[in-house]
């Protein structure tokens, strides 16, 4: 299989089903089959993720192609991506490992997110308190599209 593939990327979340679910990504073509591997691992600690990430690299051969780990933000995931720079720093990698852990942006932003309606909680409250209003009429509601109607 590695014969089709230049770089790989990997990518795994360790969400609340109690399974980590990694993805193995290629750029390039795969020869045997070019939908992504994906592992279902039961153990949610560093050490073991990133063993077993890297036995199926091996595996694969491709443990020498390997370019990125997109992750989220879990220190366990910390711990996997350390234990994949111990390896690559071993048998090679794209641009020497400098890229290799990268955090998956749509965990980043919504950690961002929450922290602001954390902040404004209040006021998001009470426009969804506001809306429930007038939602809850049928007499409501034809008010407040009379108000926006003349508003505009």
């Amino acid at each position: 299989m590695g014969l089709g593939c230049r770089i790989f990327g990997t990518s795994w979340d360790c969400g609340v089903s109690g399974w980590a679910r990694v993805v193995l990504h290629a750029a390039g073509r795969l020869r045997i089959n070019k939908e992504p591997r994906i592992l279902i691992l039961a153990i949610h600690k560093g050490e073991a993720i990133g063993k077993a990430v890297e036995a199926c690299l091996e595996y694969w051969g491709i443990d020498d192609k390997l370019f990125t780990v997109t992750v989220d933000n879990s220190s366990s995931n910390d711990v996997a991506c350390a234990h994949l720079n111990r390896m690559v720093r071993r048998t090679g990698c794209v641009n020497d490992g400098k890229n290799l852990h990268v955090r998956c942006i749509a965990h980043t932003i919504n950690l961002i997110v929450w922290d602001g309606i954390r902040q404004h909680g209040v006021c998001i409250d009470r426009v969804r308190n506001a809306l429930k209003y007038v939602k809850s009429s049928p007499s409501r509601i034809l008010g407040f599209k009379d108000l926006v109607q003349k508003r505009t």
